[in-house]
């Protein structure tokens, strides 16, 4: 079932999830390097494809949308990823299990970001993600779009069973996704 509409209508008043918070750290040096598509740790493994999401935060921030990245690695090795990739303006919050009791499938990460970016009712939030407990996660937090991502470890099966309300290619589509209109039940590349 799509959201309602006054949820995919007013992206200034959605919140799809990052921004710095006052207790993340100061940006450090670059420890990690960004080779081609993806941004790698030193031991090789790719975290996640950053020129897509990276386009896709772009957007939605000059869409209106608060921005909140969550991650489920501690806030040093988040912020070593954000300094690395340059992306501290692309989010409006960051938040890892370090601040909150409980980390995912609990909806304490998500309510906390909403609580401090100011969203004003749990259904103008939307939460992509690559997991199934993240998917969960969103589902208990009463997001009205908890849209699985299948650039991570879970299928579209595993995704779809945990309640992702859409199962999207990669988060590139997240931005057609919630800043569509009603009348536009596809969504469609931006053109401009």
């Amino acid at each position: 079932m799509p959201p309602p509409a006054s949820t995919t209508r007013a992206a200034n008043r959605r919140s799809a999830f990052s921004a710095r918070s006052s207790t993340s750290p100061a940006p450090r040096p670059r420890t990690w390097r960004s080779s081609g598509p993806t941004a790698s740790s030193s031991t090789g493994a790719a975290w996640f494809p950053c020129l897509e999401l990276g386009d896709a935060l772009r957007r939605l921030r000059s869409s209106g949308v608060r921005v909140c990245l969550l991650t489920g690695s501690g806030r040093t090795t988040q912020a070593r990823i954000i300094d690395a990739l340059g992306w501290w303006d692309r989010a409006d919050l960051t938040l890892s299990p370090e601040d909150v009791p409980r980390d995912r499938p609990w909806p304490d990460l998500i309510l906390t970001a909403a609580l401090r970016l100011g969203v004003d009712d749990v259904r103008n939030i939307a939460v992509c993600a690559a997991t199934a407990p993240a998917i969960i996660s969103a589902r208990r937090s009463g997001a009205s779009v908890a849209a699985g991502v299948l650039t991570g470890p879970h299928s579209r099966d595993r995704l779809r069973t945990a309640g992702a309300t859409h199962v999207l290619p990669t988060i590139a589509d997240l931005p057609a996704l919630i800043l569509r209109t009603p009348a536009d039940a596809t969504p469609t590349p931006d053109h401009g």
